[in-house]
């Protein structure tokens, strides 16, 4: 059948929430984005794992930013997936650092499978793989 207007509007409200949960260090609400056995991961940098492990990821990034880093994840291309409940996403990303004015410190590209259970949408896989010069 493909993915219908409503359910592509919601993926991009979950990839904005993702940004803004991260972020702002709402943890529970973050990990809430994933499917209850999701999977985050940046090739070759971290693995993680259902709720235990990515409740962790708003935490460290605070820490590590001062609560000054911003993502920003745009040009999401989602893709129907094998049933009516699954999508595949791509996407490019992100990460600002405000701490001195402003400035890109990294950037990504994203894929990632999604799944829809109890009526929402939920990541049940996303990949980063940082763009490297």
């Amino acid at each position: 059948m493909g993915l219908s207007v409503k359910d592509r509007l919601n993926i991009y409200d979950l990839f904005a929430r993702y940004c803004q949960y991260v972020d702002s260090g709402r943890a529970a609400e973050w990990v809430n984005l994933f499917a209850e056995d999701g999977c985050f991961e940046i090739v070759g940098q971290m693995t993680l794992r259902g709720a235990g492990q990515l409740g962790g990821m708003p935490a460290m990034l605070a820490e590590r930013s001062g609560g000054k880093w911003r993502h920003q994840i745009t040009d999401i291309m989602i893709d129907a997936g094998p049933s009516d409940d699954a999508a595949h996403v791509g996407a490019s990303g992100l990460v600002t650092d405000w701490n001195d004015g402003g400035r890109v410190i990294m950037f990504a590209n994203y894929q990632g499978a999604l799944g829809r259970g109890d009526g929402r949408w939920r990541i049940a896989r996303l990949t980063a793989t940082m763009l490297t010069g």
